[in-house]
């Protein structure tokens, strides 16, 4: 396998916490709600939204995937792709002769330490983009692959 592609992934993880959390107006209306079998049927109103993304889900997630990486020698291409109404975030990793990372997001997420380290990569080195989008470059693929 040279490609891991995860497109329209679940916004919620095995454990059951949601990667997109509703904003302080969404979680009023559902703090109000007390049938959510009629809130559920009500097309009226529409599903609720989850506009921000649970920035240490996603870290995890990155944590997660660099672990991962170390040991899948052959992948070449990994992506993961988050959307839930609003919210998205995407990562993106290219492994050649060198690795690009890429981390988007319509969210304020910004990669940390512990990411940095499951990766391999000193945070200094990671370049800002457009609003909402970093990467970085490493000479190697993750020790380990």
């Amino acid at each position: 396998m040279s490609a891991l592609n995860v497109l329209n992934a679940g916004v919620d993880t095995v454990a059951g916490k949601w990667l997109a959390l509703p904003d302080t107006e969404e979680q009023q209306i559902i703090d109000e709600v007390s049938d959510w079998e009629t809130e559920i049927c009500n097309t009226e109103r529409g599903f609720i939204s989850r506009p921000v993304l649970d920035a240490e889900q996603i870290h995890r997630l990155s944590i997660s995937c660099g672990l991962a990486a170390r040991h899948m020698p052959q992948i070449a291409v990994t992506e993961y792709h988050l959307t839930h109404g609003s919210s998205k975030s995407d990562l993106e990793v290219r492994m050649g002769d060198e690795v690009t990372l890429r981390w988007k997001s319509r969210s304020t997420y910004v990669p940390d330490q512990r990411v940095a380290k499951a990766w391999g990569f000193d945070l200094k080195d990671m370049a800002s983009h457009k609003p909402l989008s970093y990467s970085v470059v490493l000479p190697s693929r993750p020790a380990g692959t």
